[in-house]
C-alpha cells in the first residue's frame, strides 16, 4: 500500500515539473508528448526503485529537450510517427529494466547507495548517445553542409523519393533524421523556389517522368510545411505552390487530350498522376464535363415523337419501341464507357458513379420531365401508364454497374408524384363508376314514375277537354241564331251517321305498346297491358316497379369493374417493388391505400346506398295487401340482394388472399387495410340484418293482418251449443297464414346461404309465436272455441316442424298446452288450476303468471275464478 502511494506521489511530482518547464524549455507542440512518454515510462519501471525511475526520467527529459525542435519539424512535414516513437523507446527501456533486474538479483548483498549508482549507470547506458563516428561527420551548422546527393544519378533519385522512408522515428536520432531530410531536399527546394522556368529546376530536369515529378513536388511541399527558412519567409513556399498548380494544369491538359482522343495509355498515365498528386475530384470533374455535351448529342430526345393518336378514340398511345431502343443504346454506351474507365483510371468507381448519376441520370431525368410536361395534368391515366412502363424498361439497367443510381436519378422526383396520382386516379375513377350507377338507378326510377304519371296526365287532360267541349256544346244556340227545324233535323242525322261510321284509327290499338316505352323504365308486360289512368293507380304501379327493382340495387358487374381497376393499379405499383427498402415501404403503403379505397367505394359508396334504397323500398310494401294470388316477392328479391352482397364479400376475400396477404398481417388491427376490411364486413352484416328485419316485419304484419281479417271477433266463442262432437278443422286464417309462410320459405331456399336461412327461419318462428300469443290474449274462448284453437295451433306446429329448427319446438308445444286450458269444462275448474301450475307442460315459454293471464280469456272466467285461484294461490287453506 505504501509503495503504491509513493509511486503516485512521484508521478504527481514528475507531472508538476514537466508542466513548469514545458513553456520555456520544450516546444509547445511536443510538450504533451513528453509528459505522456514520462508517465508511460513510470508505469513500466514502477517495480524499480523510485530513485532509479526519477533518474531515468530526468535523463530522458534532457535527451528530448535537445531533440524537440527536430521532432517538431519532422511532425510538420508529416514524417514523424509519434506512436511509433513511443513504442520504440519503451521497447528499449523494457530491455534495459529486465537486464537491470537480473544484475540486481546477483548483487543483493551490496548497499542501497551502490544499487542506486549502478542503476543510474544502467539507465544512462540504456538511453545511449549518438555514435561518435556519426557525430563527428555532422558539423554544428547544418545549413552549411554541402549537397551530397547526386540528383542526376539513379541512386540520387532513389534517395530523394524515399527520403521520408528512412526516418528512424527514434527520439535520440531525431536530429540525425532531420539533417538527412534537409540535406536531401533543401537544395532542390531552394532551386525550385528561385527558378525562372520549369526546365532548369532539378525537380523537372533530373526527374523526367510525370510520376516521379509528382512525387518530388509532393515531397518538396511537405518539406516546405516545416518552414525550413523561418516562419516569416513564405515566398518560397508560395513559389513551390505555383509550380505545383502549373504541374497539375499541365497534367489536366494531357488528360483532356487523352479523353478527347480516347487514348487509353495517356488517360491512364495522367489519371494516376493526378490521383496521387492532388484531389481525385479534379480529374473526375474534367471527365464529367467532357462527356456532358457528348451524351446530349448521342441521344436525340424528342418527346413529341413518342406519342401517336389513335384514330378510333382519339387517345394518345405510347410508342414503347422508341423507349426500348433508348434503353438498349444506354446499356451499350455504359458498357463501352465502363470498359474504358476500368482500364484507364486508378479507381474506376470515382468516375463511373458521377458519370452514371450526373451525365446519364440527369439526361434521362430531363427527358422524362419533358415527356411528363407534354402529357399534362388532364391525361392522368396516360401519365401512370408511361411512368410504370418506363420504370419496367429501366429495370434492365440494374444488370450493369451503377444502374441503380441511374434509375434513382431518373425517378427520384417522379415516385412521390406517381404514388399520389395513382391513388387519386383510382379513387376518382371508381367513384365516378359508382356515381354513374347511382345516377342510372335514379334516372330509371324517375323515368318510370314520369312514364306512369304521364299516362295519367294525358287522360286527365283529355277528359278535361271533352268536359269543356261538352259544356260548350250545351250552350243555348238561340242566343245567336234561329235555325230552322229542317236544319236541326239534318244535323241530328249527320251526327248519327258519323257515330255509325267505323273508326279510321282502330289500327293504332293493334300496335305493341312496349315500342313506346323508354329503355330505362321499369315496366313489366302486365303493367303495359293495362296502364294506370288514375293517380292512385299510377302510384301503385310506381311502387310495384320499385319493389321489382330491389334485386338490382347493386351489381356484380360494377363490383368486378372496380376490382379490375384496382388490380390494374396494383399491377402498376408492383413494378416499383424490389428496389430499396424505403421505396418498398412507400409502394406497399400505396397498395394498402388502394385496397382501402376499393373497399370504401364498394362498401360505403355502392353496397350501402343499394341496401338503403332497397330497405326504403321494402318499407313502402303494404303488409295489408292481399297475397293470395302472388307472394311478397320484394322480400325474396331482398334476399337475392343479400346473396349478391355475400358474393361481393367473397370476391373481396379472394382479392385479399391473392393481392394483399403478402403485405398485411390478418390479425393486425392497426393495419388500415385490415381495419377497413372489418368495417366492410360489418357494413354488409348490419345492412343485411336491417333488411331482413324489415322483410320479417312485412311478413309478420301480413300474418297479423290475416289473423285480424279472416277471423271474426267471436270466432272462438260461438253461441251455438253441441259442437263438441263435430269434426273441427283449422280456421281460414290459419290455413292462409301457413300457406303464405310455406310459400315464402320455399322461395327463400336457394336465394341465400344456409346460415342466413336458419337465422331467417328462427326469427320468423319467434315472431309468429309472439303474434299468436298476442292474438290469443285478445280473444274469448268457449270449450268449442278451445278445440278450434287447438286445431289451428296443431297446423302452426306442423309448419314450425317443417322448418327444422329445434329451438322453436318448445314454444309451439307450450302454445298447444295453452289450448288445453280452454277445452276443459268449467265444472272441472280445479283441473284448470292444476294444469296452469304444471311447469313441465309449458317449459320455459310461459311462467305461471302468464298462464294465469291466458285463463282470463275463458268466457266463463268469472264463474271459475274462485276455484282456479284456490288451486294456484293456495286459497283452500283457511285460518281457524
Amino acid at each position: 500500500m505504501k509503495g503504491s502511494e509513493a509511486r503516485e506521489n512521484a508521478s504527481r511530482r514528475i507531472r508538476k515539473k514537466l508542466l513548469s518547464r514545458q513553456n520555456h524549455q520544450t516546444g509547445a507542440l511536443y510538450g504533451k508528448l513528453t509528459i505522456n512518454i514520462y508517465l508511460r515510462i513510470f508505469s513500466l519501471v514502477g517495480t524499480v526503485d523510485l530513485c532509479n525511475c526519477h533518474l531515468v526520467c530526468k535523463k530522458f527529459y534532457e535527451l528530448c529537450r535537445s531533440n524537440t525542435i527536430y521532432i517538431k519539424k519532422l511532425l510538420l512535414m508529416g514524417a514523424w510517427d509519434t506512436a511509433l516513437s513511443k513504442s520504440l523507446y519503451l521497447e528499449s527501456r523494457s530491455e534495459a529494466i529486465s537486464s537491470e533486474g537480473a544484475s540486481s538479483n546477483r548483487e543483493k548483498t551490496k548497499s542501497s547507495q551502490s544499487e542506486t549508482i549502478s542503476s543510474y549507470g544502467a539507465t544512462e547506458r540504456s538511453i545511449g548517445t549518438l555514435p561518435h563516428s556519426l557525430l563527428g561527420t555532422l558539423p554544428e551548422n547544418e545549413t552549411a553542409l554541402p549537397s551530397a546527393v547526386q540528383y542526376y544519378t539513379r541512386q540520387g533519385r532513389e534517395d530523394v523519393i524515399h527520403v521520408f522512408d528512412k526516418v528512424s522515428h527514434r527520439i535520440e536520432l531525431a536530429r540525425i533524421d532531420y539533417i538527412r531530410v534537409w540535406r536531401t531536399l533543401a537544395p532542390m527546394y531552394r532551386n525550385l523556389a528561385y527558378a525562372s522556368n520549369t526546365l532548369d529546376p532539378i525537380a523537372f530536369s533530373s526527374f523526367e517522368t510525370p510520376e516521379e515529378q509528382a512525387v518530388v513536388l509532393k515531397l518538396l511541399l511537405r518539406f516546405g510545411n516545416s518552414k525550413p527558412y523561418g516562419w516569416f519567409d513564405s515566398s518560397m513556399q508560395n513559389a513551390i505552390l505555383d509550380m505545383a498548380v502549373l504541374f497539375e494544369q499541365a497534367c489536366l491538359d494531357e488528360l483532356a487530350l487523352g479523353i478527347d482522343s480516347r487514348n487509353l495509355e495517356l488517360v491512364s498515365q495522367f489519371s494516376h498522376v493526378l490521383h496521387d498528386f492532388s484531389d481525385p475530384n479534379v480529374y473526375v470533374q474534367l471527365y464529367i464535363s467532357k462527356h456532358r455535351d457528348y451524351l446530349q448529342s448521342y441521344f436525340q430526345f424528342d418527346p413529341y415523337s413518342l406519342f401517336t393518336v389513335n384514330a378510333d378514340n382519339e387517345r394518345s398511345q405510347i410508342q414503347w419501341g422508341i423507349l426500348e431502343n433508348v434503353i438498349n443504346d444506354t446499356i451499350r454506351l455504359l458498357t463501352s464507357e465502363y470498359a474504358f474507365t476500368s482500364a484507364s483510371f486508378p479507381v474506376p468507381e470515382l468516375v463511373e458513379i458521377p458519370y452514371a448519376r450526373e451525365i446519364v441520370g440527369n439526361s434521362f431525368k430531363n427527358y422524362v420531365t419533358s415527356i411528363v410536361e407534354h402529357i399534362g395534368d388532364e391525361e392522368v391515366d396516360l401519365y401512370l401508364i408511361f411512368i410504370s412502363g418506363l420504370y419496367r424498361l429501366s429495370k434492365r439497367l440494374f444488370d450493369i454497374p451503377n444502374g441503380f443510381l441511374i434509375v434513382d436519378t431518373i425517378f427520384q422526383s417522379q415516385i412521390d408524384i406517381y404514388i399520389s396520382q395513382e391513388l387519386h386516379n383510382f379513387k376518382i375513377v371508381a367513384q365516378s363508376v359508382v356515381d354513374q350507377w347511382d345516377l342510372s338507378i335514379r334516372e330509371k326510377e324517375g323515368a318510370t314514375e314520369s312514364f306512369f304519371f304521364r299516362n295519367v296526365g294525358q287522360n286527365t287532360a283529355k277528359n278535361n277537354f271533352l268536359e269543356t267541349f261538352k259544356n260548350v256544346m250545351l250552350l243555348p244556340v238561340s242566343l245567336f241564331s234561329f235555325p230552322s227545324e229542317n236544319n236541326e233535323q239534318a244535323n241530328i242525322q249527320r251526327a248519327v251517321q258519323i257515330s255509325n261510321e267505323p273508326d279510321a284509327y282502330d289500327g293504332l290499338d293493334n300496335l305493341d305498346p312496349s315500342r313506346f316505352v323508354p329503355s330505362n323504365v321499369y315496366v313489366s308486360q302486365d303493367q303495359l297491358s293495362q296502364l294506370p289512368t288514375t293517380e292512385l293507380a299510377a302510384q301503385a304501379a310506381v311502387l310495384d316497379s320499385k319493389l321489382e327493382g330491389i334485386s338490382n340495387m347493386f351489381s356484380l358487374e360494377l363490383a368486378l369493374k372496380i376490382v379490375h381497376l384496382c388490380k390494374i393499379s396494383l399491377a402498376r405499383s408492383k413494378i416499383f417493388l424490389g428496389i430499396s427498402s424505403s421505396q418498398d415501404e412507400d409502394i406497399q403503403a400505396l397498395q394498402k391505400d388502394l385496397f382501402v379505397q376499393l373497399l370504401r367505394q364498394l362498401g360505403q359508396g355502392h353496397l350501402r346506398h343499394g341496401f338503403d334504397r332497397a330497405i326504403e323500398h321494402l318499407s313502402l310494401l303494404d303488409p295489408k295487401k292481399d297475397f293470395t294470388n302472388n307472394t311478397a316477392e320484394p322480400i325474396v328479391k331482398f334476399l337475392e340482394l343479400i346473396n349478391v352482397g355475400d358474393m361481393i364479400q367473397q370476391m373481396m376475400d379472394t382479392f385479399y388472399n391473392e393481392e394483399m396477404s403478402s403485405i398485411c398481417v390478418r390479425d393486425d388491427m392497426f393495419d388500415p387495410a385490415i381495419a377497413e376490411k372489418k368495417k366492410f364486413e360489418q357494413l354488409l352484416d348490419e345492412r343485411a340484418a336491417l333488411g331482413l328485419h324489415k322483410g320479417i316485419d312485412v311478413i309478420i304484419e301480413h300474418v297479423d293482418f290475416l289473423l285480424e281479417s279472416k277471423t271474426p271477433i267471436n270466432y272462438f266463442s260461438p253461441q251455438s251449443i253441441g259442437l263438441t262432437n263435430t269434426m273441427v278443422e283449422p280456421s281460414a286464417a290459419a290455413k292462409s297464414i301457413t300457406q303464405f309462410l310455406r310459400t315464402h320459405m320455399k322461395l327463400l331456399v336457394g336465394s341465400t346461404d344456409h346460415e342466413i336461412l336458419d337465422l331467417f327461419y328462427k326469427e320468423i318462428g319467434m315472431r309468429l309465436f309472439n303474434s299468436l300469443t298476442r292474438y290469443i290474449k285478445q280473444r274469448k274462448f268457449t270449450v268449442e272455441g278451445g278445440l278450434m284453437l287447438l286445431s289451428d295451433l296443431n297446423l302452426y306446429n306442423e309448419f314450425v316442424v317443417s322448418l327444422k329448427q329445434r329451438a322453436l319446438l318448445p314454444y309451439f308445444k307450450a302454445l298447444k298446452e295453452i289450448a288445453h286450458l280452454f277445452i276443459i269444462d268449467g265444472k272441472n275448474a280445479e283441473e284448470i288450476g292444476k294444469l296452469a301450475t304444471d311447469n313441465s307442460r309449458f317449459s320455459t315459454a310461459f311462467h305461471t303468471e302468464e298462464v294465469y293471464e291466458f285463463i282470463h280469456c275463458r268466457i266463463d272466467w268469472l264463474s271459475i275464478k274462485y276455484q282456479v285461484d284456490k288451486v294456484i294461490h293456495g286459497l283452500a287453506c283457511c285460518i281457524m
